[in-house]
């Protein structure tokens, strides 16, 4: 009887199952890998699977997040906060994307992510529930977008790559801020309630060259922010403005507006009475080519027939509160270049508000040479079938995709009509966050 066991190959012989495969086999295997975290561990294997994965490594895992795993099928890209020392010495150099999502980001974790991203890192996203200091050893050469949600950073230098910055939340410590960014060109402020006016201020003196300027319910800031705007970012492109505050001076201040004679994209929201009308008679006044138009704003009655919105030849986009059936047709019809119209229900109007109906909806979608979208949120409509299936008609005839939502309304369509057809014509009930999808779409010509 034999007694002789056999024992499996060292790891270093020819004949160990690591050592077997060769590279091409290993790297068909590794390209098949769909999980950041899988691809990590097979990577840490030995040193020729280490090398075949850095030959392998997938576009998708350029963009990482770093934060808990929720479901693992919605998380292929994310790793743990322990995993992510060993994911950076090996694949740092090929990272270009990181949301550091909830995690204390401390200056270990920093260092670790300049030293073996800093030369390729173009995208950083933050929110942690630390402090973020940035003393880092080396700079982020290559970071061309930095966003901070509810996170207060420090000590952050400009990297003279960096092009986009958005600040989202609380955030409370504003100093870093305060110097110029020679490379930056779209910068978002959402929610900061913290930013000072005079610190809004400084910054955009520092920074005039910005071309996209996007501010939403800041508290401090106030409407002499237009003025500022008009005079220290001549170069400004795109505005959106949301203020809380208004001040009997509101009017004086936002006709600055009309100067900046680059402006292409106008956005202006506010739940206090605004002058629409002067606004738009000074940007034709002055020969500015505006594109992009939205007005939403419950509190001013104003009748959207007057507002010489006729005269922008050049407009595309469109999005404004209190439409009707008549103007809704004259836009279509007589702007020559309109792609996408969004119609806005004004909540706080309810009585004299007008308000689109089907009818309404048919006739636009037979005018407008160039439109390839209609966006309509209103209220009491009612919709059945054989409504469905001749504004579906109309859309697909003529290639615009249509979007009805509807308050203290009915549908009585089929869901699976409904559903099959969506591609050209979305028909839903109102809810909070349906009832934005049409205003929101207004968001996306910021970006």
């Amino acid at each position: 009887m034999d007694d002789h066991v056999e024992m499996p190959p060292a790891q270093d012989s020819p004949k160990h199952i690591l050592n077997a495969l060769n590279d091409d086999c290993i790297q068909s295997i590794f390209r098949q890998m769909d999980c950041v975290r899988d691809f990590l561990s097979a990577a840490e294997t030995c040193r020729g699977f280490q090398e075949n994965a850095k030959l392998t490594f997938r576009t998708k895992y350029r963009k990482i997040r770093v934060g808990e795993l929720y479901n693992k099928s919605d998380n292929t890209n994310t790793v743990t906060v322990n995993r992510l020392p060993s994911l950076l010495n090996i694949f740092g150099h090929l990272i270009v994307n990181i949301y550091f999502d909830g995690e204390e980001l401390h200056n270990d974790i920093q260092n670790m992510i300049a030293d073996h991203c800093g030369k390729t890192l173009r995208t950083f996203k933050i929110c942690s529930s630390n402090v973020v200091n940035f003393n880092t050893r080396s700079p982020f050469q290559a970071l061309a977008e930095l966003e901070i949600l509810d996170t207060n950073i420090r000590n952050f230098e400009c990297t003279s790559q960096l092009r986009r910055l958005v600040i989202w939340g609380r955030v409370s410590d504003w100093e870093w801020l305060i110097q110029p960014f020679p490379q930056l060109e779209i910068v978002t402020l959402y929610v900061v309630h913290e930013l000072r006016f005079d610190q809004a201020v400084e910054f955009l003196k520092l920074n005039p060259q910005l071309k996209s300027l996007y501010i939403r319910l800041c508290k401090q800031i106030t409407p002499q922010i237009y003025e500022n705007i008009a005079n220290l970012t001549p170069n400004l492109e795109k505005l959106f403005v949301h203020l809380h505050s208004s001040s009997p001076s509101l009017n004086e201040h936002m006709l600055h507006i009309g100067k900046l004679q680059n402006l292409r994209s106008l956005a202006i929201t506010a739940r206090v009475i605004i002058p629409v009308g002067r606004l738009i008679e000074c940007l034709i006044e002055n020969k500015v080519l505006i594109e992009f138009l939205g007005i939403l704003n419950d509190y001013t009655q104003f009748s959207t027939s007057k507002l010489n919105i006729l005269e922008l030849k050049q407009l595309k986009k469109l999005c404004i509160t209190q439409m009707s059936d008549e103007t809704l047709l004259e836009y279509v019809k007589h702007l020559p270049a309109l792609e996408e119209m969004i119609c806005v229900k004004q909540d706080n109007i309810r009585s004299i508000s007008p308000k689109i109906s089907l009818a309404g909806i048919k006739k636009a979608l037979k005018y407008g040479e160039h439109l390839s979208a209609l966006s309509v949120d209103t209220k009491d409509m009612t919709i059945d079938s054989d409504d469905f299936k001749s504004v579906l008609s109309l859309a697909k005839q003529n290639r615009v995709k249509v979007t009805i939502v509807i308050e203290n309304g009915t549908i009585n369509v089929p869901n699976e009509l409904l559903e099959a057809n969506r591609k050209w014509l979305d028909v839903m009930e109102n809810s909070f966050l349906k009832s934005l999808r049409c205003q929101l779409n207004i968001d996306t010509w910021f970006e």
